[in-house]
């Protein structure tokens, strides 16, 4: 019953809509009731519909997508921006229901919104990855879900080399070779790893790993470098110790460095280096 509650609330709980953001939450009453009449944990609020207005409007606007996870700020009057404004995307998707408030800064008067639950960040990662891509769901799905099996089976080149395929077929556009488009595909990517725990720049002391995945036997850690070499990748992972945190936790432990080529528009080369 506990464990059935816990889940529950984490997929579905954690809308609020004042500044008393750290009580009580409200439900889905929607999925929520889908939940408890099918005995069953399903994504049922996109069922009635996909957000691909507004994944479109982020991508063409090429916000990074990666920061909805983190939280964006607003000030109190970014509520009432139209939708000419660059900004008005987030409370648009305060309003429908895709970012809930998460924090208020009575000082300054900014509210912090971030996805309300495990159901909205699922859906809507798995429905922007395309809309980054221009690839459509069923391409997206089955590379993560490859991606996923050849991390659990300890295959790493062969992962790699799924990445390296599918960022080749992604259509060239011109508008978004740009580092930031890149490096929210990424996180995207690994925001889809759910049955693992996925860290997007895990802090450490002396800064943050572009991304640490954990499965169960098994810590990565992921260094992107765009136009650079793996190499350089590694070295800053060495460097500004990275893969430390993870070192005595008894898991094997990969540090994994990654140049992407822009050029080829795919990745270039990739190092593996094992042990902290």
């Amino acid at each position: 019953y506990d464990e059935a509650r816990a889940l529950l609330k984490k997929n579905y709980d954690g809308y609020h809509f004042g500044e008393e953001s750290d009580g009580d939450g409200v439900y889905n009453p929607f999925s929520l009731l889908n939940a408890l009449a099918d005995s069953s944990l399903n994504y049922y609020w996109f069922e009635t519909g996909t957000p691909t207005f507004l994944t479109k409007i982020i991508a063409e606007r090429n916000i990074d997508a990666v920061a909805l996870d983190d939280g964006v700020q607003i000030y109190r009057t970014g509520f009432d921006c139209g939708m000419e404004n660059d900004s008005s995307i987030f409370p648009l998707l305060y309003q429908s229901g895709y970012l809930t408030i998460k924090g208020y800064d009575k000082d300054d008067d900014i509210y912090t919104l971030k996805y309300p639950n495990l159901e909205v960040r699922k859906g809507m990662t798995e429905n922007l990855l395309p809309a980054y891509t221009n690839l459509d769901r069923f391409q997206s799905d089955t590379f993560v879900i490859k991606f996923c099996k050849a991390l659990k089976s300890n295959n790493l080149d062969e992962a790699m080399n799924l990445m390296r395929a599918f960022f080749s077929n992604v259509p060239y556009n011109a508008e978004k070779q740009n580092e930031d488009h890149y490096k929210t595909i990424f996180g995207l990517i690994f925001m889809m790893i759910t049955p693992y725990m996925v860290h997007l720049e895990k802090c450490s002391a002396a800064g943050r790993a572009d991304a640490v995945v954990e499965t169960k036997d098994t810590v990565y850690v992921f260094e992107f470098k765009l136009d650079g070499t793996a190499q350089e990748a590694i070295k800053q992972i060495n460097s500004k110790g990275y893969s430390i945190p993870y070192s005595a936790n008894g898991k094997r432990l990969l540090k994994v460095g990654v140049n992407f080529n822009t050029e080829l528009r795919t990745i270039g080369d990739w190092i593996v280096e094992e042990g902290a």
